[in-house]
Parts: C-alpha cells; sequence; structure tokens
C-alpha cells in the first residue's frame, strides 16, 4: 500500500540530455500533496453556507438546511436578529452560525437562511423554499426557527441561546 501512494504523488521530471555541455540523467522527485481531512466521507469537504434562492443550486439530500423567519417590529426577533443601526452587540443567530463553523466533527453540508417577514410577503421568498425543498414551511409566530435534514422539518421550540440552537441544529 505504501508504494503505491508513493508512485501516484511522484513526479517525473526530464530534463535535456545536454545542459552546458553536460550529460544529465532523467530525475525523480518526490512531491507530497497533503490530502484534505474529508468530513462527510463523500470526497469532498462539509460546506457551511448561505442558501441563495435566487441562484439554483444542487442540494445533497443528507444537506442541512437551517433557517428563520423573522419580523423586524417582533421583540424577541430582535434578540436573535437585532436592527441593522444596533451594532452594541453580535446577533445570536450569527453567533449560532459561527459556533457551528467553528466545529470540527461536521459530517454534514449546511445550509443557512434567514427570511424577514416583509421577503415573504412581497418577494415570495418562503414559496421559493418550499419549492426547492419540498416542505411547506409556514410561520404561525415570530421567530419561527426551523431545520430541514432529509426533507423533513422540524421547528424548534428550545431556548434561544446560540449553543442550544448550534447544538440542535447538527444533531
Amino acid at each position: 500500500m505504501k508504494n503505491r501512494w508513493r508512485r501516484k504523488h511522484t513526479k517525473h521530471v526530464r530534463f535535456s540530455r545536454r545542459v552546458g555541455g553536460k550529460a544529465t540523467r532523467k530525475m525523480k522527485r518526490n512531491t507530497h500533496t497533503p490530502k484534505p481531512i474529508l468530513l462527510n466521507g463523500l470526497g469532498k469537504e462539509a460546506k457551511m453556507e448561505e442558501l441563495n434562492l435566487d441562484i439554483p443550486t444542487k442540494l445533497n439530500k443528507n444537506a442541512i438546511i437551517m433557517g428563520i423567519i423573522y419580523a423586524k417590529w417582533c421583540p424577541h426577533c430582535k434578540e436573535l436578529i437585532p436592527d441593522e443601526n444596533d451594532n452594541t452587540r453580535q446577533p445570536k443567530w450569527q453567533q449560532t452560525i459561527d459556533i457551528i463553523k467553528g466545529m470540527p466533527n461536521r459530517n454534514k453540508d449546511i445550509y443557512y437562511i434567514q427570511l424577514e417577514d416583509d421577503e415573504i410577503k412581497n418577494h415570495g421568498k418562503l414559496d421559493k423554499l418550499n419549492q426547492r425543498c419540498k416542505t411547506r414551511i409556514t410561520a404561525n409566530g415570530f421567530p419561527t426557527v426551523f431545520r430541514i435534514t432529509g426533507g423533513q422539518l422540524e421547528m424548534y421550540q428550545g431556548e434561544r441561546e446560540p449553543n442550544a440552537m448550534a447544538d440542535w441544529f447538527i444533531q
């Protein structure tokens, strides 16, 4: 096994027969390129990126889609996603995303999305998400925190703290 690996990663470099009047020979040079750590066993590294509904993206069936539906006027939503003008603290939703990005044992692709109430009414973003995921998501209250895993929709009912939400999203 060891020899096979070396043969794959050995470059054969051929130099000209005469360089400066001296004969040269064919030389072998070992080049070792480190292989990436594969987290999901599928030959790719696990992704963590925002889901853009305007660009068609092929989703892995094992991917997790985590999302929040919020309204700017809702006081509970302002704890998770404060106004753009409020720079005093980092939003809990962003803290949750940062915690998940920092987890070493993620083995699934994760996409996150945040939908504001006006985007749902005026731009039909929730309908686009429902078509893409083949599930029916409805916002019965604000904030609505959800995840879609393998086509199954689950609503979050726990405490709205970054560590608790991050653990729930990746379980």
